[in-house]
């Protein structure tokens, strides 16, 4: 995916939300400090950025980092430490998975293939901007995006999302 960019802050557990993170970041993607950057929120919680068009952004957090990634179109990301332990994971894609997703996984799923799976789920959540409710309404074998998985944070899994063209 050209023109997308992921910018990485310490996670601060005290914010309600990550709004300053959103504007440093949109202001560093476009090169302007004195940019006039305000972020919305919808009725999902999805911020959108006023003041600037064509610029998109979605958030991630984790424990202890906060990931913003800009785009010049919709994108969705989070992320997860690859060696998060899942109960129940069987159970848990029958609540939040398509059938699709769940026969790909099977009927015991590792917890790394799962958790795979947990974030590319959220990241098209993101995309789509509905957040978990959707989750099985959407599949992430769907030909309408495009996963990329980035490798650049060691021990977790991140994936970022976009539409295809």
């Amino acid at each position: 995916m050209e023109n997308v960019k992921i910018y990485s802050y310490p996670h601060d557990k005290s914010k309600k939300n990550s709004d300053n993170e959103i504007i440093a970041s949109v202001r560093e993607y476009i090169s302007d400090t004195d940019a006039d950057i305000l972020v919305e929120r919808d009725q999902y919680g999805k911020p959108h950025i006023v003041g600037i068009d064509g610029i998109y952004v979605s958030v991630a957090h984790d424990k202890d980092l906060c990931l913003v990634a800009v785009a010049q179109r919709d994108i969705g990301i989070d992320i997860e430490r690859a060696d998060r332990k899942v109960r129940n994971a069987a159970a848990l894609a029958k609540r939040y998975f398509c059938e699709d997703e769940i026969a790909f996984l099977g009927d015991d799923p590792s917890d790394e293939d799962f958790t795979d799976m947990w974030v590319k789920k959220e990241a098209l959540s993101k995309l789509l901007g509905k957040g978990v409710p959707c989750m099985k309404d959407m599949s992430v074998f769907s030909d309408n995006v495009i996963f990329t998985k980035n490798q650049n944070y060691d021990g977790y899994i991140l994936y970022y999302v976009t539409y295809c063209n």
